[in-house]
């Protein structure tokens, strides 16, 4: 069974609406997608509703017109017209908050808990297997990493993601979908430590969102991240490939708190992003030891993601480039 390639939605980084996205990924030859979870306008996005912890801008959102008017999540109507674009979804994006905990009360726990498991139940109707969860916030959302781990210690932090991930664990079983734990931001970015949590939980419904990317931001070197793809890819449920050419001195390089206060920025020049397959993450190492994991090949897609980039490179021809490189090794 040939692997699955697709696409994370982030029609903003295109300069596109959602509709004209779907239009650039089926004109590449796309016909896969990760789907956002969090309704919102093209150049205004967020949650709907007045909850705090969702007032931050999102860069991936799906129509807010296309919410459903109880739960502000992804409507039938929503997966109808995707389809219509010969788009077929194949997991959700979620941006979970579970350390915000750690500051608000285990209560937000709870909430976040049925956050998943509501979500879980609209997979279960859209048949789609795989909910991607990261481990906490981001930078820009008010509980931010950095700050977390140096007032809670980064061991606290990642059993707070472990309290998390069992209070909807069973839900996730008992509606046959998969939860994929990215490892995001700060925490989770040795391979050993996310495979840990995963048995920690001891779930065949629970998994990893590898992204490339993130590890290679993190700091890791090539040969590093080919131990990483070994130990990780047992356990890939689905994915987020992007490559990035470093751009710091290998003997020098910045701490990882560094790193983690400017994720990405092209202002401090950490990395560059670029086409899959022509910088330093190693994707085909990666790729190699998926074909390897037969709940991969039938659930899993490898889903392009592109948030910032080169801009040398146009960010249509980036795309078109990853995409022919992964049909290549695929």
């Amino acid at each position: 069974m040939s692997m699955k390639i697709g696409v994370i939605e982030n029609s903003q980084f295109f300069g596109r609406t959602f509709w004209e996205f779907l239009d650039v990924i089926r004109e590449v030859g796309i016909k896969y997608i990760q789907l956002p979870c969090r309704p919102g306008s093209t150049w205004s996005s967020g949650r709907v509703g007045t909850d705090p912890l969702y007032g931050s801008e999102e860069l991936c959102i799906f129509p807010v017109e296309y919410a459903d008017p109880t739960t502000l999540r992804p409507s039938l109507e929503l997966k109808e017209r995707i389809e219509s674009y010969g788009v077929t979804v194949t997991s959700f994006y979620h941006n979970c908050e579970w350390m915000a905990a750690l500051t608000l009360g285990d209560t937000q726990l709870d909430i976040e808990a049925d956050r998943i498991m509501e979500l879980c139940d609209i997979a279960n109707k859209w048949n789609v297997p795989v909910i991607r969860a990261s481990e906490g916030p981001a930078e820009r959302h008010r509980f931010g990493y950095t700050k977390l781990i140096r007032d809670f210690s980064k061991r606290r932090c990642i059993e707070q993601v472990r309290k998390a991930l069992q209070r909807c664990i069973k839900h996730a079983e008992d509606t046959g979908v998969y939860l994929a734990l990215e490892n995001h931001g700060v925490l989770l970015q040795d391979a050993d430590e996310l495979v840990s949590m995963i048995k920690a939980i001891g779930s065949d419904y629970l998994g990893a969102n590898v992204d490339t990317g993130n590890f290679a931001y993190a700091g890791a070197l090539p040969e590093t991240l080919k131990g990483y793809y070994k130990t990780i890819a047992p356990y890939t449920l689905s994915t987020h490939i992007k490559d990035v050419q470093r751009q710091w001195d290998v003997k020098k390089p910045p701490t990882l708190m560094q790193r983690a206060s400017a994720w990405g920025s092209a202002n401090q020049r950490i990395v560059w992003e670029c086409p899959v397959g022509d910088g330093d993450a190693e994707i085909k190492s990666f790729v190699n030891e998926l074909k390897k994991n037969s709940k991969f090949r039938k659930i899993g897609t490898l889903n392009i993601q592109q948030e910032s980039g080169d801009p040398r490179v146009a960010r249509i021809d980036m795309l078109k480039r990853s995409f022919a490189y992964l049909k290549s090794i695929v």
